[in-house]
């Protein structure tokens, strides 16, 4: 029967399995929260070489809990309050609670948040950083945001624009490559923050360290000498942090496969209208995406 609850609780809300069963949530959770302690207990981090890590919403607002996967096994091995450097600090302790050494990580994937960046250099001392494709071109689409939001007070056919700017061309549906072309040829500003998005595109084609090296600084040099203030600002954010932007030609670590989970957690968190406490939410987020060992047989 509990191996029953812990399979229906992955896919459906507590309440709901309470109903179906006629067990009270206390009763449940007091299951749930018995093997997932246990199974997270026991969870093995000696063989623990690449770690992706990422935040993930808790509740509406600024209201986060950080997660960190194994990249080889793709999966949660731990997960706590916050999204500041001490998080690192607390992943770090961890390792070494439960058999390995955080000397031992060589890889971190993770956004360009400078609390991450912070707290990988003070704890985890012989990994280098992947700043994730994802956050790398989020800049870029901000950056090209800014700039339309902007132009939107000056030219109002700029209204309406936002995804024919931001998606990639071959996404794009008939009337919105009409848009695009239209705002293109009508604003200049916005026609030169699209190619700059759009030639970034290219970076990750590059076929070696090499070539991407080149390929950054010459693109940082054209957006530096740029009219629009928000690209010059990206080209900053860029060049800063080019070490773990060009980190990606040699460890090809995405955030991609901890995307999908997060996608996972926040449909689980959907299902229950939320969930009041953080531990609910990180013991579900075990349960979901840490592929534990429950000890019990289904």
């Amino acid at each position: 029967m509990e191996a029953l609850i812990l399979e229906l609780v992955r896919q459906m809300p507590v309440h709901g399995v309470a109903r179906l069963t006629g067990i009270s949530d206390g009763a449940l959770w007091r299951v749930i929260n018995h093997y997932v302690d246990e199974a997270v207990a026991k969870i093995d981090c000696s063989h623990l070489v690449q770690v992706g890590v990422d935040e993930t919403s808790a509740r509406k607002g600024h209201d986060y809990i950080s997660c960190f996967f194994d990249m080889d096994a793709r999966r949660l091995v731990f997960a706590t309050e916050g999204r500041e450097n001490e998080v690192i600090a607390a992943f770090a302790r961890f390792v070494g609670a439960h058999g390995g050494d955080s000397s031992t990580v060589r890889e971190v994937s993770c956004d360009m948040s400078p609390a991450f960046i912070k707290g990988v250099r003070e704890n985890l001392p012989n990994a280098e950083v992947t700043f994730d494709k994802f956050h790398v071109t989020k800049v870029l689409g901000d950056a090209l945001e800014k700039v339309r939001r902007s132009e939107w007070r000056k030219d109002k056919t700029v209204k309406g624009g936002r995804w024919a700017l931001l998606k990639n061309p071959e996404n794009l549906t008939a009337n919105q490559r009409e848009q695009l072309k239209d705002i293109t040829n009508r604003n200049a500003s916005l026609a030169e923050a699209y190619q700059l998005k759009e030639t970034f595109r290219d970076f990750y084609r590059q076929p070696n360290l090499k070539s991407a090296t080149g390929f950054l600084k010459g693109w940082i040099a054209v957006a530096q000498q740029s009219k629009v203030k928000p690209m010059i600002k990206a080209a900053k954010t860029l060049r800063n942090r080019s070490k773990g932007i060009l980190r990606w030609f040699t460890s090809h670590l995405t955030n991609a496969v901890m995307e999908g989970l997060n996608s996972l957690l926040q449909a689980a968190k959907r299902k229950a209208r939320g969930y009041r406490l953080h531990k609910t939410f990180i013991t579900m987020a075990y349960l979901i995406a840490g592929k534990l060992n429950l000890g019990i047989s289904r």
